[in-house]
């Protein structure tokens, strides 16, 4: 039986602004998920989107777990990710709504 993908994680510096980054883009996350119930940070959060597990941890989560990962990498980042749209216009309209945020796209 062929393995199937179910879980994808980015290793993050600043949990609040990657999760508003990628809720821009319309993944489901819920507001204010980079807090836990007693208003503190949290290091590691995890939706469902069509059956894949998508994972946002910090830095300081990886370095507790992985104790010799000592830097994030420089440059290109080690994962590449893509979501399908259905029109150039669709793009344009993320772009856009990135642009807004502050993003640089």
């Amino acid at each position: 039986m062929p393995l199937t993908l179910n879980y994808l994680s980015f290793v993050v510096a600043d949990m609040q602004r990657s999760l508003d980054f990628y809720r821009t883009l319309g993944l489901p996350i819920p507001a204010g998920a980079h807090l836990n119930a007693e208003d503190e940070r949290e290091q590691h959060v995890e939706i469902s989107q069509n059956g894949l597990r998508i994972a946002w941890e910090t830095e300081e989560l990886v370095r507790q777990v992985y104790p010799s990962w000592t830097a994030p990498p420089k440059g290109q980042g080690r994962l590449g990710t893509a979501l399908e749209a259905s029109t150039p216009a669709e793009v344009d309209a993320a772009c856009q709504r990135l642009r807004g945020q502050g993003y640089e796209v």
